[in-house]
């Protein structure tokens, strides 16, 4: 099981990263040529580091004159297709969710503790459980001080932004849940939440930012959370200990945190610049940063609305269609997570079908658990399938 679910994942990585963003490059598409295949920066029509600087006012908005007297932004090959497979598992995590979960989900939430069906449910409805009333007294006081935050400090996030933000995590969490719970990977809401907030309030890095943030790791929090407590559910660990235990290290973690990051910044030369010494180069601070002006200073609506240079990810919403004929099954290649007819110097007959026999495995596609990808994560992830291929089998054959 292990195997298959590795190759599952692995087979998009080879395909996406190593089959397809190498054509895109070398046929120039995107412009990429001009540009490092993989790389985690923006660029300008030169082919030097986009200068932000350049294009934004003193309140970090965008000048719009000053974008068009300067360049557009280009993404390398590898950033821009991971950007395409977000799309692409933002609709594939409802539309499976819904496919193959339903009843589940329905079914779950209108069981109380004692009427679980495993033993374990059983044995856990013994201890007192934890009152909703805790919950939402944590969330009254949490969205109190969120408010307070984004109007004390002017980040040019509205209240509405914040209560959108928190709406895009509660309606994903349950469908990338169930698919975390099956597969261990997790889809990341940090593209489809940089795309709304970039259409909302369109030249505003830091309120995207924000809204990002409240957005994706509201989300990723609360499965964390649920993920602690499944654990301690398994050892029979008491709900309202694990809770409050959740609770006071979610406070310490938090501001220790804080205190090592303002110490790091005072401390260390050259922190997250790349030629630090000690090899602090912070990579995945600078894909955050590049988002930034992506989606928040430039914003969607001039790099990916149709007509402009990146429109033909948005494709990639499209999912692999597979159509059952009798015992066979066909791929439909216009909808092959790409729409070729929109991606520069190329053309592609719509339609055009592939057909081949496959297996009918109806399960979550793994090619899409690539979506975060990038040049920053590469090198661990081919550790991992190694690790899942060859380690495994020899040190535990069963």
């Amino acid at each position: 099981m292990i195997g298959w679910a590795e190759a599952n994942v692995a087979a998009g990585f080879v395909a996406f990263f190593w089959i397809l963003t190498p054509v895109l490059y070398y046929k120039n598409v995107w412009h990429g040529q001009y540009f490092p295949i993989s790389s985690r920066g923006s660029y300008d029509n030169t082919g030097k580091k986009y200068n932000v600087s350049r294009i934004i006012n003193a309140d970090a908005s965008i000048n719009v004159a000053a974008y068009e007297a300067y360049s557009p932004i280009f993404l390398s090959t590898t950033f821009a297709v991971s950007y395409g497979l977000s799309f692409a598992a933002i609709t594939a995590t409802l539309t499976h969710a819904i496919l193959f979960y339903r009843k589940q989900i329905w079914t779950q939430s209108r069981r109380s503790m004692s009427e679980q069906p495993d033993i374990h449910a059983r044995l856990m409805s013994r201890y007192p459980q934890v009152p909703d009333w805790y919950y939402l007294a944590i969330f009254v006081v949490m969205f109190t001080f969120g408010v307070v935050c984004i109007k004390v400090w002017e980040v040019g996030l509205p209240v509405w932004g914040l209560v959108l933000a928190l709406g895009v995590a509660f309606f994903y969490v349950v469908p990338i849940g169930m698919i975390q719970a099956i597969t261990n990977q997790q889809v990341g809401l940090n593209v489809i939440s940089e795309l709304i907030v970039g259409y909302v309030l369109p030249g505003k890095p830091v309120a995207m930012m924000m809204f990002k943030t409240y957005g994706y790791i509201t989300m990723s929090q609360a499965l964390m959370f649920t993920s602690d407590f499944k654990l301690g559910h398994y050892m029979k660990i008491p709900p309202r200990t694990m809770f409050f235990a959740q609770v006071i290290c979610a406070v310490v973690a938090g501001t220790t945190q804080l205190g090592v990051q303002s110490w790091m910044f005072t401390n260390i030369p050259g922190l997250c610049t790349p030629e630090q010494k000690n090899n602090f180069i912070c990579p995945n601070t600078e894909v955050f940063g590049t988002a930034s002006i992506v989606w928040g200073v430039i914003g969607p609506a001039r790099q990916f609305s149709k007509g402009q240079l990146y429109y033909g990810t948005f494709h990639f919403y499209c999912e692999i269609s597979l159509h059952a004929k009798g015992n066979s099954y066909t791929f439909s290649a216009h909808v092959l997570l790409l729409d070729w007819n929109h991606l520069p110097h190329h053309r592609m007959a719509a339609d055009e079908e592939i057909p081949g026999k496959l297996d009918p495995v109806f399960e979550f596609p793994g090619h899409l658990l690539w979506h975060w990808l990038h040049p920053a994560s590469e090198r661990r992830q081919l550790c991992h399938m190694v690790h899942c291929w060859v380690y495994l089998p020899v040190r535990h054959p069963a």
